[in-house]
């Protein structure tokens, strides 16, 4: 028995390849809709065009890190929830 799917379009952004492939498959189960960017310029560019319900994405990557682009989606839309995470064993 499949868990029913979450009527919300999720934006994940990783850099790593293999993280990004992984949790993709997992979010695709749980979510109605699954946007995927490869890092934070390109992250704020589908969030801008698409405008997702939530936005989960990592804190170090090349282009704009995750901090930097949540910074930026919050000053153009306070009220999508964003969760950081990082594979990063570092304080």
């Amino acid at each position: 028995m499949s868990a029913k799917k979450l009527d919300v379009t999720v934006l994940y952004v990783e850099d790593d390849t293999f993280l990004r492939q992984t949790i993709s498959r997992i979010l695709k189960r749980r979510v109605s809709t699954l946007l995927v960017a490869e890092n934070g310029r390109e992250g704020l560019g589908v969030f801008k065009e698409e405008r997702p319900d939530i936005v989960v994405t990592d804190i170090k990557m090349p282009s704009m890190n995750g901090l930097e682009m949540s910074k930026q989606i919050l000053a153009d839309d306070a009220s999508v929830p964003i969760i950081i995470t990082t594979a990063h064993n570092e304080v």
